[in-house]
């Protein structure tokens, strides 16, 4: 796939948070190339959520062969980096996330048995690489890509690896409310706290537990108040001076898990008006997202 990191080594920052100009400049074509179909993908997702009922199917079967395009090139495939790893889950989250989106088809019928294959394929590739990774943000994202993947293709299995990477992660957020992984990014940590509170939120309410929610809860509220203080309260205490987070998008995902009141709400309640609306890695458009963890939930629990 071609996908590494664009940020300066540990010789110029530990943190790994400091961004490399040149390889940001050296990444963009291969990421355009890896982002255009998925992001042709979640346009024609949004014609169809925008559509008249007795247009939908005509786009459903453009979304069709789209996917069948890419399972045709094998899209996604020949990983040779962990960033690769970490892209090719986000991506993943946005594919599954657009066909899942797709409420008025029988999904069965919507993807062929290629593209059915090359989706199961493409999720099982991952297994063996995450197995020896540390418990991080990557690791989240990673366990909704299984989820989402394991719900729209049926796959019992699946979602159950992102059931067991939740409980990872809910039991890595401290009585603080921090990730101790997160809190190492330095000027980013609490980005990434926002950037790994979006997928365990959504993988909790697609498949999580009632006993999960103090600490998510702990993990929103401690970065939402945070975020809303200049010198980034805690987080900014124990990592330094904080930089602002893109994450922001999406910040619609963790809203059951934000306090009913407090400083945490108030940032809330005052920022989501004003964040924009697309998240490319969840699809596109965040409510749309929200609305297909809602699908996520009762297909699963339906699940035989």
């Amino acid at each position: 796939m071609g996908i590494v990191t664009r940020y300066k080594g540990p010789s110029a920052d530990s943190t790994f948070s400091t961004l490399d100009a040149a390889k940001v400049e050296q990444q963009k074509p291969v990421r355009d190339v890896l982002n255009r179909p998925v992001m042709q993908l979640n346009r024609l997702a949004d014609s169809y959520g925008r559509a008249p009922r007795d247009r939908r199917g005509g786009i459903a079967h453009c979304i069709s062969r789209l996917l069948d395009q890419m399972a045709q090139k094998k899209f996604l495939t020949g990983t040779t980096t962990k960033e690769d790893y970490y892209y090719r889950d986000w991506l993943m989250v946005a594919i599954t996330t657009s066909m899942l989106a797709l409420d008025d088809v029988d999904l069965d019928g919507a993807i062929s048995a290629a593209t059915r294959q090359w989706l199961s394929e493409t999720l099982r590739a991952s297994d063996a690489f995450y197995e020896s990774q540390p418990v991080d943000n990557h690791l989240y994202w990673h366990g909704l890509s299984m989820m989402l993947g394991g719900v729209l293709l049926q796959d019992r299995a699946r979602v159950r690896l992102g059931e067991s990477i939740l409980d990872r992660g809910i039991k890595g957020i401290g009585a603080d409310g921090h990730l101790q992984a997160e809190l190492a990014r330095g000027k980013r940590a609490l980005h990434y706290h926002l950037f790994a509170a979006i997928p365990l939120a959504a993988m909790a309410e697609i498949a999580g537990s009632p006993a999960q929610t103090p600490a998510l809860r702990r993990l929103v509220d401690t970065t939402l108040a945070d975020m809303s203080r200049p010198d980034g309260g805690e987080i900014g205490r124990k990592s330094g001076d904080q930089l602002p987070s893109d994450a922001i998008r999406g910040l619609r995902v963790v809203a059951n898990f934000v306090p009913e009141s407090g400083v945490s709400h108030d940032y809330f309640v005052k920022t989501l008006p004003e964040e924009a609306k697309g998240f490319f890695f969840l699809g596109g458009d965040v409510q749309r997202f929200g609305r297909v963890v809602s699908k996520a939930r009762s297909i699963w629990t339906a699940m035989p």
